[in-house]
């Protein structure tokens, strides 16, 4: 149990590092830029994040089940070598896709300009990659090292933006520029490791290419479900409203990206022992954690929601005080999110990808459709209403998840009892 919380605050530290020097970066880029600069960064990006997501085909999430299943083989190699070629694959097929969209569709990107689009679409190769190679170094054993990256390119990443903005004042297009850099670097920086890890070698196989994607396509709908849960706020936002209050809401959902580091941190810790040793075998150390830290993450919501008005301004400026009422209405949400990062490893572990992403996508669709009846009437305030009620389900179907996972766990036990001779 303690080598366990050593990992979970050894990834927290590194979260929390980043995160807080993302908050020094969205400080600087929300007052430089102020609430209708940030929200140009903020929708440039979501498209990105979105054609990403989608064409990722949840490839990295499934190198977690092949990993439990293959374990003291040498899994590592065709992995890597298959998800390299993918990665440069699915780009020019999203690069396509895009700007195809912007062709037949140019009024769907909303009040974006096409110069910011392009230099938002050029993150895509990364972003793919950078889901890729973190679930890979996971699955290989290798957290720490990716925790120590982690805080490598967020301080790389927070010069570059300083630079961009203060020194050269080059506004919009330099966050942008700086955004792609600091993507970029994170997204490789664990390319030589895994590369060594392989031993020098690149493997393409046909077949391991296949299998990724069969059961990449079976998880798929749950990574399209959770961009109709996050990513599509942003969108619409964008489409109905105006690109002061995606800046707004996009500050507060930063803000929530910060409130949740431990379980993000306890999310990949999981990850790596379901890798190591099977979702079961981790379940009674799991169930203790979850419990400790669902306790923690009630307290730290409480506390935000008294100090969000002093924490906005401090951070961002007076001009994004109207996200205060969004942070609150969505830290409803944190409760739902911390559950679900920490049963998401049982669902993954054994298998049951199709059901995950059915009950995901079946949350996004409630989402959009709660989005599409009330943004146009309330704004930014809708989009987040939707986001607390739909995570506050989810909160329901992942204790669901735990009730059956005990139960499982506990018939197993008392078979083995029985079968130990007395």
């Amino acid at each position: 149990m303690n080598e366990i919380w050593r990992k979970i605050i050894g990834t927290s530290s590194a979260r929390v590092y980043s995160l807080l020097v993302g908050l020094a970066s969205l400080a600087v880029t929300a007052r430089i830029l102020g609430p209708d600069g940030r929200g140009l960064v903020a929708g440039v990006m979501a498209w990105a994040s979105l054609f990403a997501t989608l064409g990722s085909l949840s490839l990295g999430q499934v190198v977690v089940h092949h990993a439990a299943k293959q374990r003291g083989k040498a899994w590592l190699e065709p992995l890597f070598g298959a998800l390299l070629f993918l990665t440069l694959f699915l780009t020019v097929l999203i690069w396509f896709v895009a700007a195809g969209i912007g062709y037949f569709k140019e009024d769907l990107y909303g009040k974006l300009p096409v110069w910011a689009l392009h230099l938002g679409f050029l993150s895509v190769p990364f972003l793919i990659w950078q889901s890729y190679g973190l679930h890979l170094l996971i699955s290989s054993g290798n957290l720490d090292f990716y925790n120590r990256a982690q805080v490598f390119a967020s301080s790389i990443g927070f010069l570059f933006i300083v630079v961009a903005l203060v020194v050269l004042d080059s506004g919009v297009e330099g966050a942008l520029i700086a955004t792609l850099m600091t993507t970029a670097i994170i997204s490789c920086i664990g390319i030589t490791k895994l590369w060594a890890l392989a031993g020098g070698k690149i493997a393409i196989q046909a077949k391991v290419i296949r299998a990724l994607i069969k059961d990449g396509l079976k998880l798929h709908l749950n990574a399209v479900g959770g961009v109709l849960l996050t990513v599509v706020n942003t969108l619409m936002i964008n489409y109905y409203s105006s690109t002061e209050e995606v800046g707004w809401y996009q500050f507060a959902s930063q803000m929530i990206a910060t409130v949740v580091i431990l379980p993000q941190a306890l999310h990949r810790v999981l990850y790596e022992m379901t890798a190591e040793s099977g979702p079961d075998q981790i379940w009674p150390d799991q169930k203790r954690i979850l419990a400790r830290l669902m306790g923690i993450m009630i307290v730290v919501i409480l506390s935000i929601y008294f100090l969000s008005p002093w924490l906005v301004t401090l951070i961002a400026g007076e001009r994004f005080l109207p996200s205060v009422d969004v942070l609150r209405t969505l830290l409803i949400s944190v409760v739902g999110v911390s559950m679900s990062y920490g049963m998401a490893n049982q669902w993954l572990g054994r298998g049951f990808f199709l059901q995950t992403a059915l009950l995901t996508l079946v949350s996004g669709a409630v989402n959009i459709f709660l989005n599409a009846l009330f943004i146009p009437r309330y704004g930014m305030i809708a989009a987040a209403w939707s986001t607390a009620f739909v995570y506050s389900m989810g909160f329901l179907t992942n204790f669901s998840m735990a009730v059956y996972v005990e139960s499982r766990w506990r018939s197993q036990y008392a078979l083995a009892q029985r079968e130990v001779p007395s």
